[in-house]
């Protein structure tokens, strides 16, 4: 959740950002060492297989109610381009498969 405090509210500041996943950044940035990426499970997830991650461990952080698991993002795996990877579940899908490429190319 994102939300957004009217300007004259915030003095010099141009926007402020709140909410759940704005504080869980927050906190886990404040656990993590200098030069370490901390993520949640569902940013690693998010990630798939272009990232290398280890497991931190289980942390209950400050404003949140349940403990949160934190993930170390170690380092970026090369992954094949769309056009080198098994496309067999794809087969009968050209439009999508289309669309799929178009959007990557876009990213």
């Amino acid at each position: 959740m994102l939300a957004t405090t009217p300007p004259e509210q915030l003095g010099n500041e141009r926007w402020r950002a709140s909410g759940v996943a704005i504080n869980l950044a927050a906190r886990l940035q404040e656990q993590a060492n200098a030069g370490q990426v901390w993520l949640t499970r569902d940013v690693a997830i998010a990630a798939g297989e272009r990232l290398e991650t280890r497991t931190v461990g289980e942390l209950q952080l400050k404003g949140l109610p349940a403990p949160t698991t934190a993930i170390e993002a170690v380092a970026w795996r090369q992954v094949l381009p769309i056009e080198q990877t098994d496309t067999a579940s794809l087969i009968g899908r050209s439009d999508s498969l289309a669309l799929l490429r178009e959007n990557w190319d876009k990213a």
